[in-house]
């Protein structure tokens, strides 16, 4: 975000630009430095974070998320942002783009045996998340593009309905649940496992999946009924009316 404030008033093109630069400097960076530098992936702890080298390494290129490539998703939205998805040419358009991209590099991985021999060609075409080498961010970021333009389409059909409005006002209320989230809702989940919210977690056996996708369920309910009590009596979400009077 503190990125993006010094493109917000550029013409849309830059935002793709921008996009594409991100995964060019990854893939840059991959010839630098090796991927793995730091991470010992049998734990997934990443030795010399707490250095200056390893915290820089660590954000900018082999991190979680890390700034590159995965600004390039923030670039993205930002210039879908600017579309005017008012047009149905906009929905038809963003669709089709996102469905021959998704299609193509679903085909490429799914024959990625038959096209190339060598194991670091295959694991390059096929890698998921982690590298998330360009294949991946063009998969996910055209499933992205078809996902976005259904929701764009299905969204005036249904504005109306009840169940809807409880999706709305907990999306208006996207930045108090993402850090809640980070402090409550991990902290209950790790209280429901019997785990210490620390980084012991990580020595310790896994949580079955059932009881995260149950918590996960089960909390997204909760935030939406907050969010709707919440809108009865206020315009703003709490840290969304901090955030504007903060900004003026």
């Amino acid at each position: 975000m503190h990125i993006a404030i010094f493109m917000v008033f550029l013409p849309k093109r830059f935002f793709i630009l921008g996009s594409l630069s991100a995964i060019v400097i990854f893939h840059i960076l991959l010839f630098i430095i090796p991927y793995d530098k730091g991470w010992n992936f049998t734990n997934f702890q990443y030795s010399d974070f707490w250095t200056v080298s390893g915290f820089l390494r660590n954000t900018f290129y082999n991190g979680w998320n890390s700034i590159f490539p995965w600004i390039a998703y923030f670039f993205l939205g930002m210039y879908l942002g600017r579309l005017d998805w008012q047009n149905s040419t906009t929905l038809t358009r963003t669709f089709t783009v996102g469905f021959i991209v998704y299609i193509s590099v679903l085909l490429v991985q799914t024959y990625a045996g038959n096209i190339s021999k060598n194991k670091e060609v295959i694991f390059y075409i096929t890698a998921d998340y982690l590298p998330p080498f360009l294949p991946f961010m063009l998969g996910t970021a055209s499933f992205g593009l078809m996902l976005i333009s259904l929701c764009m389409f299905i969204g005036p059909k249904i504005s109306n309905a009840k169940l809807t409005r409880f999706f709305v006002v907990t999306g208006q209320m996207t930045l108090t649940h993402y850090i809640a989230h980070m402090f409550f809702g991990f902290y209950f989940l790790s209280v429901i496992a019997g785990k210490k919210l620390s980084y012991d977690m990580l020595n310790e056996k896994p949580t079955s999946p059932i009881i995260i996708f149950s918590f996960a369920m089960g909390y997204f309910i909760c935030t939406c009924i907050f969010s709707y009590q919440w809108k009865k009596k206020f315009k703003n979400g709490p840290l969304e009316t901090l955030m504007r009077k903060i900004s003026g």
